[in-house]
């Protein structure tokens, strides 16, 4: 089961702990995610989470796109940052997903065309049993790959 709080811990270390006070973007998110339907597919999803928290952050700050950090910094957030906030927030969906034959199968046809970390995070922690060796050295190796060390450093081993 999604949360709001789930949500809020995923956005926290991208906004910060003020700005989510301060906005209902949280709560727009789980309504988002807790409608969302496998047939849509998760290209879908990414992209009207990614939209949300960019026109949130625009409003927000008067187009600046510029937040106080929970370490007191000011940043500037990019596109690629409002991406990078939309994948984790994703991740709470994934997390959330049965750990089953049928949820895998789906997962995996969806990693072929969304360019998720989270989604490759959850099918190389979460679905490890249900994978081959091959299969597992193959999802590794496309994240060292495709994404920054310091996306993955902490939990892929």
């Amino acid at each position: 089961m999604i949360s709001v709080s789930q949500i809020c811990v995923a956005l926290t270390p991208w906004l910060g702990s003020e700005f989510l006070r301060q906005s209902s973007l949280p709560q727009a998110l789980f309504k988002r995610l807790v409608i969302w339907q496998e047939r849509d597919g998760l290209q879908s999803l990414f992209t009207d989470v990614e939209g949300s928290i960019s026109r949130e952050v625009a409003s927000k700050t008067s187009g600046s796109m510029r937040i106080r950090t929970n370490l007191g910094q000011t940043v500037r957030m990019t596109g690629e940052d409002i991406a990078l906030a939309a994948d984790d927030v994703l991740g709470v969906l994934l997390d959330s997903m049965p750990c089953d034959e049928g949820a895998l199968r789906f997962l995996q046809q969806q990693s072929l065309y969304l360019h998720s970390l989270s989604l490759l995070k959850t099918l190389y922690l979460r679905y490890a049993p249900l994978l081959s060796g091959e299969e597992k050295a193959a999802i590794r190796q496309t994240i060292i790959s495709c994404h920054p060390r310091w996306r993955w450093q902490g939990w892929l081993q």
